[in-house]
């Protein structure tokens, strides 16, 4: 609807524990939308001038990932406040030895955080993401998939006894299981 309508797509605010696709998830929007992605990481982006610095560098329409956006300071989250909701970059400007706070227009993105720990956001920040989804654990089943297709992937022939095995290994994590699987394919090489 976003695309058709050429706005932009609400924030969105991914969650739930590393290797379940949360990087992979916002690059698949973003080529959905056809639209570029950004990717940053959340710990480097520790000052209001660091938002600043960066948001100078976003073109319009494009998706902002940001990994482990709990790693953003308070102040860096709080700077994206007015960004988010009003496409307004605030700034503060010296004039006369005095300090004037204003802003300035900043470009109409999607920004998309991901998190292992939500709690961890300002809950003001977490209310500007207008979707929020938690990422569950995949099933046996489902992993099972996963095993199958990235074997395929990797040209390796495998039991399907055997993906079963690695997947019981693996605690559901589809990075734990292709990390296993690519050792495999190692190793028969």
């Amino acid at each position: 609807a976003a695309r058709k309508q050429g706005l932009p797509l609400r924030h969105i605010l991914l969650s739930g524990p590393r290797g379940l696709g949360k990087t992979t998830l916002a690059l698949v929007i973003a080529n959905e939308l056809g639209a570029k992605a950004r990717l940053l990481v959340g710990s480097q982006l520790r000052t209001p001038v660091d938002i600043t610095q960066e948001v100078l560098r976003w073109e319009k329409g494009s998706v902002i990932f940001i990994d482990e956006i709990h790693g953003m300071s308070k102040s860096a989250q709080e700077t994206l406040y007015s960004v988010m909701e009003d496409g307004r970059l605030p700034v503060t400007e010296k004039r006369k030895g005095h300090q004037t706070k204003t802003s300035i227009p900043a470009p109409t993105v999607t920004i998309i955080g991901a998190t292992t720990n939500p709690s961890k956001l300002l809950e003001p920040f977490r209310n500007r993401f207008g979707s929020k989804y938690e990422l569950g654990f995949y099933s046996s089943v489902e992993m099972e998939k996963i095993g199958q297709r990235s074997a395929v992937i990797l040209n390796l022939t495998i039991e399907p006894e055997a993906v079963q095995k690695l997947v019981m290994h693996c605690r559901d994590n589809p990075r734990t299981l292709n990390e296993f699987l690519l050792q495999l394919n190692d190793m028969s090489i």
